[in-house]
Parts: structure tokens; sequence; C-alpha cells
């Protein structure tokens, strides 16, 4: 028989938990949805790890072990993240192209999703929401420059009614260009100019997020139109290109920095 931790003793409150804390728990990814698309994890950690790692360790703390259920459980909301790569042209959900309130304005939509669902006895609801929310949280670290800031900590108000993330004005210039190596992977250690909080334009995405304005970010990567392969902020990969194609994630380097985990999380917050 399974023992639930004295302050969680319920299915609810597991979920409810589980979104609060992983809001605040990854390292700096958006990653590859899920490990079939990251051969041998050669690639670095995807979506579908993460969320796997953090809900296992979270279901071993409140519950000490997994059943089946709950591992079928951990399928369904990992599948639900993956999910949300299939749509490549809604910035918000990705925190591309500066949509800093509209991605804010997502997670605190979609935690409330969670939370009817959940009252309402809908399992499977609260999961698909949880697995959607989770991802625009990856990609909030993966492709903002939240740690390139220097923040060893997890974003404060990510995801909390009344806190507002607001985009820097279309005139305050936030890159320059990566130094270009013609065999080897561009140095774009310096590429970033500013101390504000901004993140990379991806061509193509919806309007007006998908145009990049002169002197902004670029996602970076050979399928985003708006680096012309030259630059970028993306820390989606452990590798800075794959051969015969290009460039992957210029930022690759912070694939898996700083101590944005569920133990840090605990570690610095009260309440």
């Amino acid at each position: 028989m399974i023992t639930p931790h004295p302050i969680c003793r319920s299915l609810s409150c597991l979920f409810i938990t589980t979104c609060l804390l992983l809001a605040f728990s990854f390292s700096t990814r958006a990653f590859f949805p899920t490990n079939a698309r990251s051969p041998l994890g050669v690639l670095g950690k995807t979506h579908q790890t993460i969320t796997d790692e953090a809900i296992t360790e979270l279901d071993r703390e409140f519950f000490g072990q997994q059943t089946g259920s709950m591992r079928d459980a951990i399928k369904e909301i990992w599948r639900a993240n993956a999910d949300v790569d299939d749509d490549q042209k809604t910035a918000a959900k990705h925190f591309d192209g500066e949509s800093l309130p509209e991605g804010q304005a997502r997670i605190i939509d979609l935690r409330e999703s969670v939370i009817l669902a959940l009252q309402k006895n809908d399992g499977q609801g609260a999961r698909i929401a949880l697995g959607g929310v989770l991802h625009t949280i990856q990609d909030f670290y993966s492709h903002t420059n939240w740690v390139e800031l220097g923040n060893t900590v997890p974003h404060p108000g990510l995801g909390r009614p009344g806190n507002a993330l607001d985009r820097l004005a279309a005139a305050i210039r936030t890159c320059q260009d990566c130094i270009h190596r013609t065999f080897a992977c561009n140095d774009c250690t310096r590429n970033l100019i500013t101390t504000g909080l901004t993140s990379g334009y991806y061509g193509g995405e919806d309007p007006p997020f998908g145009v990049k304005p002169p002197g902004k970010c670029s996602h970076g990567g050979f399928t985003d139109t708006s680096a012309y392969r030259k630059e970028g902020i993306n820390k989606d990969s452990s590798s800075c290109l794959i051969p015969g194609l290009g460039t992957i994630s210029p930022h690759n380097f912070l694939h898996e920095s700083g101590p944005l985990n569920v133990g840090s999380y605990r570690g610095s917050k009260n309440g």
C-alpha cells in the first residue's frame, strides 16, 4: 500500500503541486520534443525527459513509489507536452519573438485549466493542460536570455497571476551577429547586447512575432529564416550544429546550465 506524504493526500493536490513546482524546475531548454527525435540523447535532454524526470521525483517524494497507472499518467503528460511542438506558428507557446506577455498569459490560463479540470474530476483534461503548460515553461528558459542575464534561480514571477512579463520596445537592440566560422560552430558567446529580458524571433510565426525587427535576436538554427544561419540564442540542444544541415543551437553551451530544478526551487522559496 502506498502512503501519501502527509501534506498532500490526494491526486488533485499532487497535480497542483506538480504544476506549481515544475513551473520553476527546468534546466534551460525548449529541447527536442521526444527522445525518439534525439537519438541516444546525443542532442541533449528533451521535453519528454525533463517532464518524466521531474514528475517521477515528485511521485517518489509524495507516494514513495510509482504504480503502472502513474507511469501511464506521466506518459500522457509528456505526450501533451511534446504535441505543442506540432504548432510552430504560435509564438506564445514557445516564448518566441519577445512574446513575453502572451507567453505569461498562456501559462496562467493553462494553470487555471489544470485546476478547473481537477475540480471536475477530469484527470485526463488536467494532464493534457499540464503537459501544455510545462512545454511553455520549459521553452521560457531555453528561448529567452534569463540565464544569460546571470540568473541561477528560476524566474519568481513566471506563471504567477499579477506578475507581468514586459516586452522590450521595438527600438531596443538586443543582439548582434555571432562570429562566423566556416568549418566549426559560430562563436555566439557575446551576441547578446541587452540587459533586459528578451527572446529570439523565429521566422514565419504568427504576426507580429514572425518578423524580426532590426537589431533583435533570432531563435537560431538552420530552420529559422530570421537567422540566416548566423546568430541566435536558443539552448534547445547540447549541440551547436548538425553536420550537413547547419547550426541548431547557438547557445548550446548553456543547454543544461543553472540549478533550475525542483531542489533549488524548494530551497529558495518559503511557502
